[in-house]
């Protein structure tokens, strides 16, 4: 596994954890 392709993965990583925390705190209210 390349450097790039880790770095790639846990960006992806991240950005669906904050996405998926950001619409279930706005369908809450």
């Amino acid at each position: 596994m390349n450097m790039i392709q880790i770095i790639i993965i846990a960006v992806c990583a991240i950005v669906m954890v904050g996405a998926m925390i950001f619409l279930f705190k706005h369908k809450k209210r």
